[in-house]
């Protein structure tokens, strides 16, 4: 049980990486099975095809993210602006291997696998509007600010700034001026946001921590 348990998250992981790096649909089955030495009979013994395994990669990418996320948000020891922080780091790191390349190719060759990350994006929204509840609770957060436009905001950068579709309809000299990795574009949209809705002392707390605090 272990062996196979360790052989199908060795498949995931080996296709993941060539997934984010030339898009789901140029990668084969040969292909993956080449890279972890292993014959294509035995690959289809764990997966029945390319699509099981991309669902499956990215529910466990989603799966523990999300058990991340919880175990910060939910922790009352931790300060408001350290657990944004942590959060922030957390995500970043999490997209720090995807590729506008993947992004896109998913969105024109898997619409279900896109449909399904689109639908994570929106739990992303419900938990950060959860986030400055309690930031606001605790004064940390700014009493002038709409709490669900706010929210909005950091929905719509997000799912705009990740949608391919979005990206390609910007000029060219503002495409090349903005960072290409997901996980840049990510931090500094939110760095954009905290700035904006925290209050004046947590927020110098939130500079001193950024780029400083560790998950």
């Amino acid at each position: 049980m272990e062996k196979l348990t360790s052989n199908s998250e060795n498949i995931l992981e080996t296709a993941r990486l060539l997934f984010y790096h030339k898009g789901y649909s140029r990668v084969t089955m040969d292909e993956i099975a080449q890279k972890l030495g292993m014959s294509k009979k035995t690959l289809y013994k764990y997966y029945s095809g390319k699509n099981e395994i991309l669902e499956n990669v990215l529910s466990t990418w989603k799966e523990s993210l999300a058990f991340k996320i919880s175990e910060i948000a939910s922790d009352p020891k931790l300060q408001f602006v350290i657990k944004l922080k942590k959060l922030l780091t957390i995500t970043a790191t999490s997209i720090n291997d995807v590729t506008p390349v993947f992004l896109q190719d998913l969105q024109e060759n898997s619409p279900q696998s896109w449909k399904s990350i689109t639908s994570y994006k929106k739990e992303a929204a419900k938990r950060f509007k959860k986030l400055l509840i309690e930031g606001l609770e605790k004064k940390q957060v700014s009493t002038r600010l709409n709490l669900d436009l706010v929210v909005a905001l950091y929905h719509s950068a997000i799912n705009n700034l990740l949608d391919p579709v979005f990206w390609n309809q910007l000029p060219t000299d503002v495409r090349e001026g903005i960072p290409n990795k997901p996980a840049d574009i990510f931090d500094q949209t939110i760095t954009i946001i905290y700035e904006g809705i925290l209050n004046d002392a947590p927020k110098e707390n939130y500079k001193q921590l950024s780029g400083n605090q560790q998950p």
